[in-house]
């Protein structure tokens, strides 16, 4: 556990366990994802919402009460909620003694039209087969299967925006239980429920009192490991994996007006295929952009060599810190010239490595400048870890019987290297990860610069390291489809996206880097 102190700040909030900060809400809720789990169980009920809206209540409940009538079973053991799993639960005597009538009373209440049973065909192995698709199977459907699976599609979407109608089919299996004698409803719960949907003034709360009842009740039952969650489960994996067989991904450019499909809590603004981006970066990028932009780097340049070669004094006793300091200065500038001259490097994605370079060569160069006595270890630390690299490439080369040619003039070059600086004889070698054997995140708290650390380059490492984040907003797109869940894919878009802010911040702060580089160089306060 962190103390207090270690607490504050950004994630406050948050408890520490080891190097790991967890929310409040992650102590103790499960995450669950209703759009994967339990859509496909919703299915049937959810596809006739979206046809008859809320004439679904009254058709299935008058069928729940035909079926408690008859008896199917007490304790909610075969019970009619309007869920495939539940369904499934059924003995194989209630289902014979009990499907003509529930056959009847279906086929009369209109709940099984042509594009649902479609649908319903499409899926081997339903659950509740034995009702919604065995007895009809002599019944002959004249829908075409897009017109279906768009119904389908349409269902899972709008279910799975947690809105109305996902509170219509999870108040039928409230129904059901308070029919067949296995539910008391609270008195607030039950006023909200007596003239839910017909309401519409209070629809919404009482969705919200539905859907929040519902994840508590579903939580108790898997807790308990009933053989329906099971069943639900399994279909839903089926589903999911059946639907990219029979059905293609539908991408931001396939977007129509026809049909309103997007992804749940995310805009539906439909866009337009005509507008898509072009995919040659000339057509992007104006000339003038591109040099003026140079143009600011080779006056840094300048504005380096000048303040370098102009000083009347230099230390040629002890030249180390004016080395250091004008050789990471001028990496910068070349870093960002470099960045300014390739426009389809203009994306976070890429310039990432620019941004990552100037903040940690801020803190670097912050630090040296309160430590001026640091600037022998910076140098000691990296011919350190020159010579480790060459002794691994050592170690390998020994290794390997036939070596590689490309090797071998990496090892004549290690050969050459020893003789000309046998100052590698006798360099130390250090494994901490930074010359200050202390982290670049201490460095910069200790210089007050942890906000620089926090917003430039831990947000550019992570775009370096391939973090989740930026590997899903650069290179996936989301599939538009409902039916496919709404999952990543290989992003087509033009890979040619350029953001003219990012040169122009990595020109600002290479300028700002220049100066307090000329500050150092000329032992300036």
């Amino acid at each position: 556990m962190s103390t207090d102190g270690e607490r504050k700040g950004a994630l406050g909030e948050h408890e520490r366990r080891g190097r790991k900060y967890i929310p409040a809400m992650a102590s103790f809720v499960k995450t669950l994802d209703g759009a994967r789990d339990d859509a496909p169980d919703f299915m049937w009920i959810a596809m006739i919402g979206v046809m008859d809206g809320d004439a679904l209540v009254s058709a299935l409940v008058n069928v729940q009460r035909a079926a408690v009538q008859r008896h199917p079973g007490r304790g909610n053991k075969a019970r009619f909620d309007g869920r495939l799993s539940t369904l499934e639960g059924w003995s194989s005597k209630d289902r014979a003694r009990h499907l003509p009538a529930l056959v009847k009373a279906i086929g009369d209440g209109g709940l099984l039209p042509d594009k649902v049973l479609a649908v319903l065909r499409l899926y081997e192995n339903l659950p509740g087969g034995w009702l919604l698709v065995d007895p009809w199977a002599d019944r002959k459907v004249s829908v075409k299967m897009d017109s279906a699976l768009t119904l389908l599609a349409r269902a899972i979407a709008e279910w799975s925006r947690g809105d109305h109608l996902n509170a219509l089919t999870k108040y039928l299996t409230f129904c059901w239980a308070v029919l067949a004698g296995g539910m008391t409803w609270d008195k607030k719960f039950a006023e909200y429920m007596s003239d839910f949907p017909a309401n519409s003034s209070r629809r919404s709360a009482a969705g919200t009192m539905i859907r929040a009842a519902y994840s508590a009740h579903q939580g108790v039952r898997d807790a308990r490991g009933e053989s329906e969650a099971a069943i639900a489960n399994a279909f839903a994996s089926k589903f999911w994996n059946f639907n990219w067989k029979i059905t293609d991904c539908i991408l931001a450019s396939d977007l129509s007006t026809q049909v309103d499909v997007s992804t749940p809590g995310a805009s539906s603004e439909v866009i337009d295929p005509e507008g898509a981006g072009p995919a040659d970066a000339s057509e992007l990028i104006e000339a003038d952009d591109v040099t003026r932009l140079v143009d600011r780097c080779a006056a840094q340049y300048t504005r380096l060599i000048d303040a370098y070669f102009d000083s009347p004094d230099r230390d040629l006793m002890h030249p180390l810190a004016e080395e250091v300091t004008s050789g990471l200065i001028l990496r910068v500038i070349t870093g960002a010239a470099s960045l300014c001259r390739a426009p389809h490097q203009w994306s976070s994605q890429f310039a990432s490595t620019n941004l990552r370079q100037l903040a940690e060569t801020e803190i670097v160069l912050g630090w040296l400048r309160a430590h001026p006595e640091d600037f022998e270890k910076y140098r000691d630390y990296g011919l350190g870890r020159e010579k480790l690299a060459w002794l691994h490439v050592e170690d390998l080369v020994s290794s390997l019987e036939n070596v590689p040619e490309e090797l071998s003039g990496v090892a004549d070059k290690l050969e050459r290297r020893k003789r000309e600086a046998p100052i590698l004889d006798v360099t130390v070698v250090s494994i901490e990860s930074t010359f200050t054997g202390i982290s670049l995140r201490a460095m910069a708290q200790e210089l007050g610069m942890e906000s620089l650390y926090r917003t430039v380059f831990q947000v550019s490492s992570g775009e370096i390291h391939g973090e989740w984040e930026p590997v899903s907003r650069e290179n996936l797109q989301r599939c538009h489809s409902p039916l496919h869940r709404w999952h990543y894919v290989p992003s087509t878009e033009p890979p040619w996206i350029h953001d003219l802010t990012l040169p122009e911040m990595v020109v600002n702060m290479t300028e700002r880097l220049v100066g307090i580089g000329i500050e150092m160089l000329n032992r300036s306060d």
